[in-house]
């Protein structure tokens, strides 16, 4: 498909936590792509790119405006937050191939809202809890349950770093185990991790996330599950 735009989004690179707000950029483009889905309106336009001044992604589209308009309470929500910019170049007749030649447009341009230069650390405060959920029973060799705790070991080594989440122990009884996660992003953090669960249940897992000032789980895996709930 031919697109008229392409829009591009980048997020400047502080001195400090840069590979935070990279990760950040990473996980915001898997919201995007994933909300954009078969949406005639834009499609993702390649990886995220890094020029070592900012990191960011673009997107093409026949309506930059409209395309924005549609991304934005996303990058508002899960975007990293010292400011971003958006621009965008008219491919006209030239054609996707001498895109890279052809000059940006500005369009928006959000200010931070904490110093890009800022080296104190930060506490995450994450906005939804993730959970993978096992059939659980009663083992007197504890072999099951010594599996889950590897597999958690698994995970928060995994996401060491705490930039797309973090691991916040389990529980188990009432024929479940759960794993608990903190994030941003449930989607990108749960495909980022699928492979690990598969290998300890292979499609033998719920998965479920839920905003922390909320009690209703919103379903992940599998698909055609009509409701999640931790017991």
């Amino acid at each position: 498909m031919f697109w008229r735009y392409q829009m591009i989004v980048a997020f400047p690179i502080p001195e400090q936590r840069g590979d935070t707000v990279f990760e950040r950029v990473y996980a915001l483009a898997a919201w995007i792509n994933a909300a954009l889905g078969e949406d005639p309106l834009a499609e993702l336009d390649g990886a995220v790119f890094f020029d070592g001044e900012a990191a960011g992604f673009a997107i093409l589209t026949d309506s930059y405006l409209d395309a924005y308009a549609a991304i934005r309470p996303l990058i508002e929500l899960h975007g990293p937050t010292t400011g971003y910019r958006v621009g965008y170049r008219d491919l006209g007749e030239h054609g996707y191939a001498q895109r890279e030649r052809l000059p940006i447009s500005p369009l928006y341009e959000a200010p931070g809202t904490e110093p890009a230069h800022d080296s104190s650390p930060v506490e995450a405060e994450w906005t939804y809890q993730l959970v993978f959920q096992f059939p659980w029973r009663n083992d007197p060799a504890l072999e099951r349950f010594d599996q889950l705790v590897a597999l958690e070991n698994r995970l928060e080594a995994i996401l060491d770093g705490g930039v797309l989440g973090e691991v916040d122990g389990h529980d188990s009884g009432s024929g479940e185990f759960n794993i608990f996660i903190h994030t941003d992003a449930p989607g990108p953090v749960f495909e980022q991790l699928r492979a690990q669960l598969e290998m300890v249940a292979p499609r033998a897992y719920r998965v479920g996330f839920r905003k922390f000032n909320e009690d209703r789980y919103t379903v992940l895996w599998p698909k055609e599950l009509s409701t999640f709930d931790v017991v």
